[in-house]
């Protein structure tokens, strides 16, 4: 494991949901679907179990120019985009990931931010 730092990683193990936020824009000569292999394989590597997870991948610089491109490598894949630069899409995807899993919603009631 090179790029997941160890602390990161046993974050990771308590999540019910993992939610991937792809970048989609190619910056730095980066693939998002090799990024997204990278991501598994080292998931993979610290527990293969975490590659049971439920896992929803949000495509993230879905405002770039080349990101509708990037996006379509994806297709075979269920993908939810966003963009942090302008929060388009991301109170739904929020939500989407609360109702997959119900206790992340009591939670949420009894702990107000």
């Amino acid at each position: 494991m090179s790029a997941l730092d160890t602390s990161f990683l046993r974050h990771i193990e308590r999540c019910k949901v993992l939610v991937p936020a792809v970048g989609y824009a190619g910056t730095d000569g980066r693939d998002a679907v090799d990024d997204y292999k990278n991501l598994l394989s080292e998931l993979g590597l610290y527990d293969p179990g975490l590659l049971d997870r439920p896992r929803m991948v949000v495509g993230n610089k879905m405002d770039e120019a080349v990101a509708e491109e990037n996006l379509k490598k994806f297709k075979r894949r269920i993908l939810q985009d966003a963009s942090a630069a302008n929060g388009s899409r991301l109170r739904r995807r929020r939500g989407q990931v609360q109702a997959s899993h119900p206790r992340s919603q009591s939670r949420r009631r009894r702990n107000p931010e």
